[in-house]
Order: C-alpha cells, then structure tokens, then sequence
C-alpha cells in the first residue's frame, strides 16, 4: 500500500512529472553527498514530482529537491538538521516537508520563520503524509 502506483491512482487527475532515469538519482545523490532513502527513490522512478489538490508541490521534482535542498543546507543561520534533510515537497510559500537521512520514514514540516525547535514530526511517511493532506483538502472542498 501507498507504493508509487497506488499514490498516482489515489491521486488520479493531478499532473505528475514524467520518472527520474536511475543516472539522474544517481547525478542528484553524488550533488548532495549521500544516497536517498529507497522509497523517495521508487516514487522518483516512477514520477519526477507531482502537484497536490490545492496546487501544492507535493512530491518536488528531482531538480527542485535538489536545489532547494542544497539552498536549505547553504543558507547561514538556517538550523543544524537541515544538514541531514531532503526537501520533499513544499506547501504554498509556506513550511517545507523534508525527510531525514537518518530518519526516512517520517516527515518533518518546517517553515524558514520557525525556530529549530519549532519543527513539527508529522510521524508518518511521506505517502500517507500526502494522503492525508488529499483527505483535509476533499473534507474542505466537499
């Protein structure tokens, strides 16, 4: 469940970049110093990013999590984690939802304004992450 197959059905209707190729991961991984965790690269073969319901930047393309990534990491005062963090998606000009290194299967939102300790656990994985987002949109929009 929430394999890369069962996200693009559940969010059927929505644009979805064509797959990253294995050279591209491989290109993005050698940029930031570390492999990524096995699901983002499985959601990256079969989709190069998608847009959620509102618009969103649910799932970032390869080359849009790569450079706001390495912005993330670069920028002086930004918090210590981000370091070891992978900016996923993102929501409106608002928090970023990134995933850990050492910790990739839980999503951390967090927002340039906040302070370090402000960061927020989602304790949930990036499918269900975006899954749920999907439910609160439909529950708005009815």
């Amino acid at each position: 469940m929430n394999s890369p197959a069962d996200i693009q059905q559940r969010f059927a209707g929505f644009p979805f970049g064509a797959l990253a190729t294995p050279e591209e991961i491989e290109q993005a991984e050698a940029r930031l110093g570390h492999e990524l965790p096995a699901a983002l690269k499985a959601h990256y073969l079969a989709y190069d990013g998608f847009t959620g319901p509102a618009g969103e930047r649910f799932f970032n393309s390869l080359a849009q999590m790569l450079a706001t990534t390495l912005w993330l990491r670069g920028e002086q005062g930004f918090p210590e984690f981000l370091q070891q963090a992978v900016a996923v998606g993102e929501l409106d000009d608002g928090p970023f939802w990134l995933i850990l290194i050492g910790d990739p299967d839980r999503v951390v939102e967090w927002d340039a304004e906040m302070a370090d300790e402000d960061r927020v656990s989602l304790e949930t994985s990036l499918a269900d992450t975006w899954l749920e987002r999907k439910r609160r949109y439909d529950e708005i929009t009815g």
